[in-house]
């Protein structure tokens, strides 16, 4: 398994997966003006990693401190795509706000 790394913008989110520690941030704003584009490779490492992967501890951190209506909805996506493999994988969420 290897990292996986997106730059933020000031439209965008970083996105962060550390190999070593199984922790995948989603951290920053997000605005992009394609949300669909922009988290659907993210959603398909996602699926990709989670499936092929053996029985292992995932933590999902989310640090947006603000997101669009569109996002949303792929945040929504990206829940989804998590909870197929809640009986494969020991999966912690944290979503961090002020």
């Amino acid at each position: 398994m290897e990292n996986y790394f997106i730059e933020g913008t000031e439209d965008t989110p970083q996105i962060n997966f550390n190999a070593e520690t199984h922790t995948f941030t989603v951290s920053g704003r997000s605005l992009p003006e394609n949300a669909i584009d922009f988290y659907a490779p993210v959603l398909e490492w996602i699926d990709t990693t989670l499936n092929e992967n053996d029985a292992m501890d995932f933590i999902f951190e989310v640090k947006i401190e603000y997101f669009n209506t569109s996002s949303s909805k792929q945040l929504a996506k990206l829940f989804l795509t998590i909870e197929k493999y809640v009986d494969k994988h020991n999966v912690t969420v944290h979503w961090f706000y002020e």
